[in-house]
């Protein structure tokens, strides 16, 4: 879209990919590709990338959207570009976080030398911080790196009792 958040963007279309592979987050990974004809029509092709599953949509240029629709939209993203900016530098702050805490839970879920009582205690501060996430939205970036750095201390006293 023209803006970070969808709630900003110009309702086109929807397209949904099913029978997904089912893993862990960000292990599956996705291609989405945009194409623009002479004649105006969009077509969106999402694709899982392992399984080549893919989904199609067209958006035809004779569709509810004009002319002064589209160059209202710009012009209204091209107004908020700095505030758009910083929603985007919110959102990467929040993705990031999101793939540490997963990333951590899944390897700890994964030690075979791990105690049972080390590794419940890790994957239930990762369930929190992942609850946390999803109730605050977009929080600013030194809260997302403080909460990080949460579980990077937990993580490490908890290896330094195993040592």
């Amino acid at each position: 879209g023209e803006r970070p958040l969808v709630k900003d963007n110009t309702y086109l279309g929807t397209i949904q990919l099913s029978n997904i592979t089912v893993a862990p987050r960000g292990v599956t990974k996705f291609e989405a590709r945009f194409e623009l004809d002479n004649n105006g029509i969009l077509t969106v092709t999402a694709t899982e990338i392992g399984t080549k599953n893919t989904c199609s949509i067209q958006i035809k240029a004779d569709s509810e959207i004009n002319c002064i629709d589209i160059g209202s939209s710009l012009e209204a993203a091209a107004v908020n570009r700095s505030c758009d900016e910083a929603v985007r530098i919110k959102q990467d702050a929040r993705r990031v976080f999101e793939d540490y805490v997963y990333q951590r839970k899944h390897s700890v879920q994964q030690d075979k030398q791990m105690s049972n009582e080390i590794r419940k205690t890790i994957i239930d501060k990762c369930t929190a911080l992942l609850k946390w996430s999803d109730g605050s939205e977009l929080a600013e970036v030194n809260t997302y790196d403080a909460k990080r750095r949460e579980l990077e201390s937990l993580c490490l006293h908890c290896s330094l009792k195993l040592e």
